[in-house]
């Protein structure tokens, strides 16, 4: 269950707690603080209850992400995310005191991999330039297969090529990353 997502919104995460309840008024909040001491409320368009101790939820889209990071001038904002609260309502009106930390990312964007080609059963290190990587990268090959990413820097990663578990496949092998293990580009 990632604690980040992309600003454009769109991705589904598992919050864990206690005490939800099975109402058409379930609802989630991401209350976003600004420099200025406002805040943006954010509500999900999908909550899903699945038990009283786990909802499943739509992150909305944070359209003004560029602007919030700029207008926080920090470098730790701009590797680690603007952050939000989630917050729950189970009646849709009173909204719990507790909250969840949460930081809304920009995406991955891949620039190029390298190798291109690979031998089928060669030991192969990928190299993936892009924009936007984190420590924690993980890549994705053939839409199934997770590795861990060596990060290198937020424009470079490497990932080791599976090919123990993509022997005989011949043809094209897509490789997708990401950085927080669902949302991947």
């Amino acid at each position: 269950n990632p604690l980040t997502a992309t600003a454009s919104g769109g991705t589904v995460i598992r919050l864990k707690g206690s005490r939800f309840i099975n109402s058409k008024h379930l609802s989630v909040r991401f209350s976003v603080p600004y420099p200025d001491g406002s805040s943006e409320e954010l509500l999900s368009r999908y909550v899903q209850f699945v038990s009283s101790n786990e909802v499943e939820v739509l992150v909305p889209p944070l359209e003004n992400y560029v602007e919030l990071v700029q207008s926080y001038g920090d470098d730790d904002v701009s590797q680690l995310g603007i952050r939000a609260y989630i917050i729950v309502a189970n009646n849709g009106i009173s909204y719990d005191s507790d909250s969840l930390v949460f930081r809304y990312t920009e995406g991955v964007i891949i620039s190029d991999i390298n190798p291109k080609v690979v031998p089928e059963g060669a030991e192969v290190i990928v190299h993936v330039c892009g924009a936007s990587l984190a420590r924690d990268t993980l890549c994705r090959f053939g839409g199934s297969i997770v590795v861990p990413a060596r990060y290198i820097n937020d424009n470079n990663i490497r990932c080791a090529f599976p090919h123990e578990k993509l022997s005989g496949i011949l043809g094209r092998i897509d490789i997708e990353v990401s950085n927080n293990g669902v949302d991947f580009f």
